[in-house]
């Protein structure tokens, strides 16, 4: 099943490489591939959830990291996963942050708890989700990204 979802992930890549044409080079559709087949399903359920709570920070921010609304973002809409513990969303993040896809920033402690390790969205990891999802610029932009 693993296999199946992998090799899914790499075809909606490859397709999303060839309707986005020369928006980004072949290199970069090879490394996101690479990064598909590394990932497990569990993993890219984080991050496309990380992406839903964060694109539109990314966005606003011109691709860099506000720690403010990151921790309100994260305190709003942490992942969440069926039987996943706080230790098990710390592991997929920190693989994550591994491939550059997010990056864990300074807990603001009035908006977290002491345990509670933000994550925030990095332009690679939003792209990574375009690509898997097919997601267009325009859709990027409306009410729906």
């Amino acid at each position: 099943l693993r296999a199946k979802e992998r090799i899914a992930s790499i075809g909606k890549i490859l397709g999303y490489a060839a309707e986005q044409g020369v928006a980004r080079s072949p290199d970069y559709t090879e490394e996101m591939m690479r990064v598909a087949m590394d990932l497990d399903p569990i993993d890219v359920d984080v991050l496309v959830q990380v992406y839903q709570a964060q694109s539109r920070i990314l966005s606003s921010s011109d691709g860099r990291v506000l720690m403010d609304e990151v921790n309100d973002a994260w305190r709003d809409m942490r992942p969440r996963i069926p039987g996943f513990r706080q230790g098990d969303l710390e592991s997929v993040c920190a693989k994550l942050q591994s491939y550059g896809l997010v990056t864990r920033v300074e807990r603001n402690n009035s908006k977290l708890p002491p345990n509670e390790n933000p994550y925030a969205l990095l332009p690679k990891g939003r792209d990574f989700v375009r690509y898997i999802k097919g997601v267009t610029k325009e859709q990027a932009t409306g009410p729906a990204a």
